[in-house]
């Protein structure tokens, strides 16, 4: 049943992190992250949760 299930993650931005960083932490990029989030500029901020995008 677990690979029937969306295994969706998501990261909470926390002081000095870039996206750039984020990305690499999660094995993504740049791109997928700003797609899965909507974002317009590669800028996040304290507090920002983001969807960590899968496979």
């Amino acid at each position: 049943l677990e690979s029937n299930r969306a295994r969706a993650s998501r990261h909470v931005v926390t002081r000095g992190e870039s996206l750039s960083a984020i990305a690499a932490r999660h094995g993504t990029s740049v791109a997928a992250l700003r797609s899965a989030n909507k974002l317009v500029q590669d800028s996040v901020r304290v507090g920002d949760v983001l969807e960590i995008p899968q496979g």
